[in-house]
């Protein structure tokens, strides 16, 4: 589970892993060198006395493990840098080619690798090519939030759903929706307000990691595959797919529930 972030906010992937902390109500902090500028939200400390070591060097001492991000295979003296302070410090690191990995396979791999060696508070940094900056830290920001929700979806999202066997369930529920909206507005009062802003919080590609849990409590309490032809209906004529299956409503539900959550539920950063 990540608790913090650790970054100097270098342009790219450092901005990016702070950006996210912000977001996400994590805890965090960095250092930059005298006459380095970052952005000032961060309010990073500031090194002004190099024997106390570089800032690269505190902020791996101060983490638990380093993930540093790279395009096309292409390391460059800042990556070994990271990598050589890492190993003296006994910290360990993972190098993730963005050319190779995006998306919900790079998160994943980094969620992998996090409880592999119990890390919680890893540093972050990247190639800070000026060209690839923008694009590095849009990429980066998607991957670290995902790699967030996956740690939420694992330790309990959806935990608040009553199980199939709750008998005040099943007489609070002796209907099941039949709309889409009575469907939302279920799932709604049944998620506690954390799975909803977390859900709110996701990007769309990430919402198929939630098919375990929220689409398994959907298929099992909406009667989608049997009797509630009403609803699947409804699902078939919101998604634009007139042939959807029963399996794969849920799906569109819960696409459904994250944009009004969105409207409601999403943490916002006034800039």
């Amino acid at each position: 589970m990540i608790d913090a972030f650790i970054s100097n906010g270098t342009p790219g992937a450092g901005a990016a892993a702070l950006d996210v902390a912000v977001k996400l109500g994590l805890d965090y902090t960095g250092w930059i060198a005298a006459g380095q500028t970052a952005d000032e939200r961060f309010s990073l400390e500031i090194v002004t006395d190099v024997q106390a070591g570089s800032p690269i060097e505190r902020a791996v001492e101060a983490a638990d493990g380093c993930l540093f991000f790279v395009f096309g295979g292409r390391t460059c003296l800042r990556c070994e840098t990271v990598k050589r302070i890492a190993g003296r410090h006994g910290r360990p690191s993972m190098i993730l080619d963005l050319e190779q990995d995006s998306g919900f396979s790079a998160s994943r791999k980094i969620a992998a690798w996090i409880v592999s060696h119990h890390v919680q508070k890893p540093y972050v940094d990247g190639d800070d090519d000026p060209d690839r900056s923008a694009s590095v830290f849009r990429a980066v920001c998607d991957i670290l939030e995902v790699t967030f929700f996956l740690f939420s979806i694992g330790n309990g999202l959806g935990a608040s759903l009553p199980s199939g066997g709750d008998e005040a369930y099943l007489t609070r529920s002796a209907t099941v929706p039949t709309t889409l909206p009575n469907a939302i507005d279920h799932l709604e009062a049944e998620l506690s307000l954390k799975d909803r802003t977390t859900i709110a919080n996701m990007e769309a590609d990430a919402l198929v990691s939630l098919h375990f849990s929220l689409g398994g409590y959907i298929n099992r309490h909406f009667d989608l595959f049997t009797t509630n032809t009403d609803l699947l209906r409804e699902c078939r004529k919101w998604s634009g797919q007139p042939h959807l299956l029963p399996g794969d409503a849920a799906a569109v539900i819960i696409r459904a529930l994250w944009e009004r959550l969105r409207q409601s539920c999403r943490i916002r950063i006034i800039k």
